[in-house]
Order: structure tokens, then sequence, then C-alpha cells
């Protein structure tokens, strides 16, 4: 949950928000990331079995990078990039990290000859 998360721009402001997520989470791990300024921000749905991979939907956020997914506006297709560039160097990326990464699930032989 993101209740308490916010972007900073100074050391002193990031000093004062951690401290009030510190007492505001009571021992519960604060993420703090780096955003890159004026960059377009794509969210990319897909699913894969190892073999095939399919893109259900390529999203641009409307607002800055850095704006929550779940708080922030999108669209589809991507409006401000070229389309066809964009969508095929997201189907490149989504199959390189697949195929590296996940492989097929096959069911385990049972070796009693019982059912389950």
């Amino acid at each position: 949950m993101a209740a308490a998360w916010g972007n900073v721009y100074k050391e002193k402001y990031l000093r004062k928000f951690v401290e009030e997520a510190a007492a505001i989470g009571e021992g519960k791990p604060i993420l703090i990331d780096r955003f890159l300024e004026d960059a377009t921000e794509l969210d990319v749905d897909c699913i894969s079995d190892g073999k095939h991979t399919v893109i259900g939907a390529i999203m641009e956020h409307v607002e800055p990078a850095g704006i929550h997914s779940g708080d922030s506006a999108s669209v589809i297709p991507p409006m401000t990039l070229p389309r066809k560039s964009v969508q095929n160097e997201c189907r490149r990326k989504m199959l390189a990290f697949f195929y590296d990464r996940v492989q097929p699930r096959t069911p385990k032989a049972s070796n009693s000859g019982q059912g389950p």
C-alpha cells in the first residue's frame, strides 16, 4: 500500500519525509526510489508460459514518471511515442525477459500409481 508516499526533490525534504514515514510505518520498510526526469512511463501487461508470450496492452502514463500506477491515468495505445517502434521494442524486451527467466512447468508424474 502506498498511503505515505510522495516525491521529494531536496535532501532536507527527504530527511523529513523519511522521519515521518518511519513514525507512521512502525518498523515497516521504507522504499526509496529515483525516477528519471522528463521520462515517459509505460506499463506492459503480458502473460507467458516460457514458450509463448502474449502482450495484452502497452499503456502510457499521462502523468510524469513517478506517479503511482494505481493513481495515474494511462492511455492505450501509447500516444506520444511512435506506435510500431514502441510496440516492437516492448515485445522484444518482454520476450527476452521471459525466455531467459521463465521455464514452462510440467506436472510431476506420480510414482505411487494412486490418485491424489
